[in-house]
């Protein structure tokens, strides 16, 4: 099984449970090489004696991360159930009001109830262990989103999310039996403790609380005991709160169409705000169309579009073929789907990875070695000869290290959209803040430093397919007790003269924050920029934790290749 990767891990009352909603028997076996195709892992192991299951699901299907999402999966790929599910849904007449003190600290909230809520021990810890997981996932450790669950009957409508005081805040918190303020739930509970960095900062903390007072929870840290979920509740209230918009409906849709695959009651709930009003869940996802020629290209397959429609539909899609267009509706708890290819991918699995005939190409070609990689060896070796130590760094990295600690305004660069760590959220667009933050963890070796790294980068591209285009850059960086820009200049003599590059030339940049003024510029080859060098800001030094005179240069490898087709290799 993979690391860090989410994962399912069901008794063996969990595994009749999941019989149960998929409506048919299923040997151990065979549910295994099912889990498989659909591009899970699944391993059998004992634990104190008991035989359990863990299923490793993959990490964009986080609706297949419970008993009810994964029986609608299996469902589907079986023909059991196939198209768009049907869910008992009503309207009802539940308010949540949204007060204007909450928009600055955590503004985003979405609601359903839950009736003819079924539950025992077993479905009971699944469902917060489900929980815990999307807190651990998509929600950031609770910092873009957070869940609650509550027994609704426990509570009087209408709900009320807002800020307040931490030292007028009373509730008991979940699983003490102590009435706290909010200051006290940070610093004497564990989940105070683990999350209290999330609002120890704010004037205001964020309550959700029902007419007559009654607290349900503090979000992002903790629930109340007196509207605590057992055995017996029948009706369920679950709320997301959150900073992102898209992530918290995104995580309510989740939960409740995943929990209606229980055969239990969704209800809409209204959420009045200051700038209006919404109803969530919501009942319908995006909408793209695919083209007959475009799946077989990709898929390497002949289907018609009544093929693709049926296999589209074995995977809980509503499909309608539209003349030579194919119109898909997407589920709201498929958040994985962002463009066609997407439902291509569901176009294989369901026909089924192990059915497609491995094919040799068509092709007559000898292999070589592309332009820009003989000349990324030779700079390398280069590089080493001048005495320089390669590096490598993450092409994954985030705004603080390329923007803030580079004294830079934020640009655009290409986000991960769920990031797993607060470290990698975005590709980089420059390899000079690595190189930096290299040297800040090394500050106990000798001086002088000298480092180098050949690696890509990412830059917005909106002409481009993916909106996006990757280059290869070289970068490098000195650092001393003593230095000037002369020197780090010198290397880039010695470099283009190796590389049979005879002129260039270093046009000055006036304004540039990450470097000192009058000490940066441009490298120019035959009138097109090449790359920038310069003398680092001691601001960005600071940032840095960085004491001595640092010389910083990046060049564009694939400019130079494009620019010189011929090199001396």
């Amino acid at each position: 099984m993979g690391e860090n990767m989410p994962t399912i891990d069901l008794s063996m009352n969990d595994y009749e449970n999941l019989l149960k909603l998929i409506g048919r028997k299923i040997d151990i076996e065979d549910l295994e090489e099912i889990i498989f195709l659909l591009k899970g892992e699944m391993e059998v192991y004992e634990e104190n004696g008991e035989k359990k299951i863990s299923i490793e699901i993959p990490p964009d299907r986080i609706d297949m991360l419970s008993i009810g999402g994964l029986a609608r999966s299996i469902k589907g790929y079986l023909n059991i159930e196939t198209g768009k599910p049907k869910y008992s849904t009503i309207y009802g007449d539940i308010e949540v009001k949204v007060n204007q003190n909450i928009i600055p600290i955590r503004p985003y909230i979405a609601v359903t109830i839950l009736h003819n809520v079924k539950l025992d021990e077993d479905l009971l810890k699944h469902i917060m262990t489900f929980q815990e997981k999307l807190h651990g996932t998509w929600c950031r450790n609770r910092r873009k989103a957070s869940i609650g669950i509550y027994d609704f009957n426990k509570v009087k409508p209408p709900l009320y999310y807002e800020g307040v005081e931490p030292n007028k805040i009373r509730f008991i918190p979940l699983d003490t039996s102590i009435e706290m303020n909010g200051y006290e739930i940070l610093s004497k509970t564990p989940r105070g403790k683990e999350y209290g960095h999330l609002l120890r900062d704010k004037n205001l903390y964020p309550i959700l609380r029902d007419s007559e007072g009654k607290v349900l929870s503090m979000p992002p840290i903790i629930n109340s005991e007196d509207t605590r979920v057992t055995v017996d509740t029948r009706d369920i209230v679950i709320d997301v709160t959150g900073l992102d918009k898209y992530i918290v409906n995104s995580i309510l849709n989740v939960l409740a169409y995943n929990f209606a695959e229980h055969g239990w009651i969704i209800e809409r709930t209204k959420i009045v705000t200051p700038n209006g009003v919404e109803y969530t869940p919501q009942k319908r996802g995006g909408k793209l169309s695919l083209d007959k020629d475009y799946v077989n290209r990709i898929t390497g397959l002949n289907l018609s579009e009544n093929k693709i429609a049926h296999l589209l539909r074995k995977m809980r899609y509503e499909v309608k073929i539209n003349g030579d267009k194919i119109d898909v509706e997407i589920p709201p708890y498929r958040l994985d789907i962002l463009h066609p290819v997407d439902l291509i991918e569901d176009v294989a699995i369901a026909y089924g990875f192990n059915k497609i005939v491995p094919e040799l190409p068509n092709i007559s070609t000898i292999g070589h070695e592309l332009d820009i990689y003989k000349v990324v060896r030779k700079i390398r070796d280069i590089m080493v000869g001048l005495g320089f130590q390669e590096v490598l760094n993450y092409i994954m990295s985030n705004k603080d290290l390329l923007f803030i600690k580079m004294n830079k305004n934020i640009e655009e660069v290409a986000e991960v959209m769920n990031p797993k760590s607060a470290q990698y959220t975005v590709l980089r667009n420059s390899i000079i803040p690595g190189l930096l933050n290299f040297f800040s963890k090394n500050k106990h070796v000798e001086y002088p430093q000298k480092i180098f790294e050949i690696g890509e980068v990412v830059y917005i591209d909106s002409k481009a397919e993916t909106k996006t285009v990757n280059h290869i850059l070289l970068g490098f960086a000195i650092t001393n007790f003593s230095l000037s820009l002369e020197e780090g200049l010198s290397v880039v003599y010695a470099l283009f003269k190796n590389l049979g590059i005879e002129e260039f030339k270093l046009i000055s940049l006036k304004n540039d924050p990450s470097f000192i003024k009058g000490r940066v510029g441009k490298i120019v080859i035959n009138g097109k920029e090449m790359g920038i060098i310069g003398e680092v800001n001691p601001v960005v030094l600071k940032n840095f934790e960085l004491e001595n005179p640092t010389i910083v240069c990046e060049i564009d490898i694939e400019k130079i290749v494009k620019l010189f087709r011929s090199f001396s290799l």
